[in-house]
């Protein structure tokens, strides 16, 4: 079975991704797709996506991340993400996202937990077709901007970033 995470060399406007979250810390909300069952257990989960405020920071590293690899024309969603200081999100898989690339934005973060394996990265391609979740205690927010794969394969995905995939490591 394929590793459900790959550390991606690529390199991210971390600065201004951060100054541009920062700047719009007021406008994130409670994720909408999230089901009614799960939505207390999601509370210190929070999102902004492109067309909900003015994120030009954003929309230039995704349209560079395409570029750079060829995704033109699949369904890539970008956005920012937050877990708060001592906050978590429960086991779960996306219901929607086939997969992601996820770049930690923040200096100290939690791991992200995959089927009860530790995973540290600050840029990677995961499954999130497998179960995940995050405890973010002792931590202070943990923001990230997700690029979220609804048409393509993790498999698919990591075929196509190949040459840009370094060793997974766990902790």
């Amino acid at each position: 079975m394929v590793e459900p995470l790959k550390h991606l060399d690529y390199r991210f406007e971390t600065h201004a991704l951060f100054n541009e979250y920062f700047t719009h810390i007021d406008q994130f909300v409670e994720h909408k797709d999230i089901p009614l069952q799960y939505k207390e257990a999601f509370q210190d989960f929070k999102i902004l996506k492109v067309g909900d405020a003015d994120l030009p920071v954003l929309w230039s590293e995704f349209k560079r991340f395409v570029e750079t690899f060829g995704l033109q024309g699949y369904d890539i969603r970008p956005r920012y993400y937050v877990c708060e200081a001592n906050g978590r999100f429960p086991p779960h898989k996306d219901m929607k996202t086939q997969c992601a690339v996820n770049h930690i934005v923040s200096d100290r973060y939690a791991p992200l937990i995959i089927e009860d394996t530790e995973y540290m990265y600050k840029t990677a391609v995961f499954n999130t077709q497998r179960e995940h979740h995050v405890v973010n205690n002792g931590y202070e927010a943990r923001v990230l901007i997700k690029l979220s794969f609804f048409d393509l394969s993790y498999e698919d995905l990591l075929a196509k970033l190949s040459t840009s995939l370094v060793q997974v490591a766990s902790s």
